[in-house]
């Protein structure tokens, strides 16, 4: 098997949920699903992006030139890919972390840059034609572009991004680039997913404080979940309580991502291994999935439920009607 041929598999049915994987590819962290149910999986190490049809088959691979996405499928050979590597290394994203499509197609990739807090990071926004329509984040950070920028997530007219080197959740808006908490009081540390529920309240996965933040609509905080220094488990959205990581149902050991249907919270608790559901009350409910290694992007899109199931080189794919709810 060529290293860059993707391909899926099935656990068949299993208490009325099916189950596919596709993997091939070397890294991913995330991923992005258009209006169509295609599936744009971007390879972190190799800096391409593949494209997975809703019937889960390879259609296309793409590498950035020249301010847009291009199809070349011949990358799927290897001597192919290395050779275009070497000699056109800048054509290739560096270190796409995840994509986010808005309700018109148009898409984000967030690029880390070169890592481990050295800077470089930026967004690229094409719109549905693949075609580059703005740099986001290049030259913040006093020219140093964005510090391990991790996820981008548009609602409305803004665009909030993930600054993980930073601790920060930054606030696109009119090409003003700027941080989204003034105050230092929430001291939240190293940050994955900030997005919007049903109920109309923004949720922060607070990655290495173990916990998830709720957020008013105009961003005040509601207070958070997770295990206290004490030992207990919070129920409720609550402030003023120390959290630590912890491996019981209702604690998190660096959650990640965030995906919601009307009635639920679904959480990729990463070195837990597994993927969890809550209320929006901050109740916990069930562990959804615990056959996963340091699981990050998740995403529901119709009745399908997709995680990026990082540790197993894979995206997993959970059908089920309950997701539609």
């Amino acid at each position: 098997m060529n290293f860059l041929d993707i391909y899926k598999n099935s656990e068949g049915t299993k208490n009325n949920q099916k189950i596919t994987h596709i993997k091939g590819f070397s890294s991913c962290y995330g991923f992005g699903i258009d209006s169509n149910s295609n599936l744009f999986i971007p390879d972190f190490n190799k800096g391409i992006v593949y494209r997975i049809s809703k019937n889960l088959d390879l259609q296309d691979i793409f590498f950035y030139s020249k301010k847009s996405l291009k199809k070349n499928n011949f990358l799927r050979n290897s001597f192919i890919f290395r050779l275009a590597n070497f000699f056109l290394k800048k054509n290739f994203l560096k270190k796409p972390h995840d994509i986010f499509f808005d309700k018109d197609d148009n898409f984000f990739i967030t690029e880390m840059g070169k890592g481990n807090g050295v800077g470089k990071g930026n967004v690229k926004y094409f719109d549905r034609n693949f075609i580059l329509q703005d740099l986001i984040g290049f030259n913040y950070n006093n020219g140093k572009g964005l510090i391990d920028p991790v996820m981008t997530y548009k609602k409305d007219n803004t665009i909030f991004i993930s600054e993980y080197g930073k601790s920060n959740i930054l606030v696109y808006k009119n090409k003003n680039l700027k941080p989204l908490f003034k105050s230092k009081n929430l001291k939240i540390d190293r940050i994955h997913a900030f997005k919007k529920g049903f109920d109309n309240n923004y949720y922060l996965a607070d990655t290495w404080n173990h916990r998830i933040i709720k957020f008013s609509n105009e961003f005040q905080c509601l207070g958070w979940i997770g295990k206290t220094s004490t030992g207990e488990i919070l129920d409720t959205w609550t402030k003023q309580k120390d959290i630590i990581k912890g491996d019981e149902n209702g604690a998190f050991n660096a959650p990640v991502d965030i995906a919601f249907n009307n009635k639920n919270i679904f959480i990729s608790d990463c070195f837990n291994n597994r993927l969890v559901k809550i209320d929006y009350n901050g109740k916990f409910l069930k562990v959804v999935d615990k056959n996963l290694v340091k699981p990050y992007g998740i995403e529901i899109s119709r009745d399908r439920l997709y995680i990026a199931d990082k540790g197993n080189y894979r995206v997993k794919i959970i059908q089920d009607e309950d997701f539609n709810i």
